[in-house]
């Protein structure tokens, strides 16, 4: 999962420089218009991110929760089948005792 990190990483260092200067070599005072929201909008972003990530930790925490309680239902339904069989089998012991024993 390194290589396409390196790949994004140089491909931004290759291409916004690149892009800068050729935005510049056209019209400097509308590249500078350009990039007047950039400051904002980064700060908007992070902003935004972080409380993403929080709800998101929230929902994840929320669906650990039911996770857990819907494994514990299911291993207690399967204690009660256990029991169940358990009782039917000691039902059904005596039976096959007196086939067996005559």
């Amino acid at each position: 999962m390194i290589g396409p990190a390196v790949m994004y990483t140089i491909n931004a260092l290759v291409l916004l420089p690149a892009a800068l200067a050729f935005m510049f070599a056209k019209d400097a005072q509308l590249t500078l218009y350009a990039l007047i929201p950039f400051p904002f909008l980064a700060y908007l972003i992070n902003r935004a991110g972080r409380k993403i990530h929080t709800g998101f930790i929230k929902v994840q925490e929320s669906y650990s929760d039911i996770s857990s309680h819907v494994q514990e239902n299911l291993n207690g339904i399967q204690v009660i089948k256990a029991y169940a069989s358990r009782k039917e089998g000691d039902r059904k012991a005596p039976q096959s005792k007196r086939k067996i024993c005559g």
